[in-house]
């Protein structure tokens, strides 16, 4: 298959870019014929992650909730 040729020559084009190609060759394709083979193929590239969206290695640890008084105190020492 044409697709798939373009496809391992320039490796980071996607099907839209490849359709362009097609196009240009002679090739009258629309973009879900070309979207669903370039599927089809395994060509698909993956999606790159943003390096700031990393989760936290451990889960929060749960709070303690007060069960009676003078359990919990607050930090108010404004009318001292």
């Amino acid at each position: 298959m044409r697709i798939r040729e373009i496809a391992q020559s320039r490796v980071r084009y996607g099907y839209r870019k490849i359709r362009v190609l097609l196009n240009r060759e002679g090739w009258d394709v629309g973009k879900h014929l070309v979207y669903r083979l370039y599927c089809e193929e395994g060509l698909c590239l993956q999606r790159m992650r943003p390096a700031g969206k990393r989760k936290s290695a451990r889960p929060r640890a749960e709070k303690l909730k007060p069960v009676g008084p003078d359990d919990t105190w607050s930090m108010d020492f404004v009318a001292d």
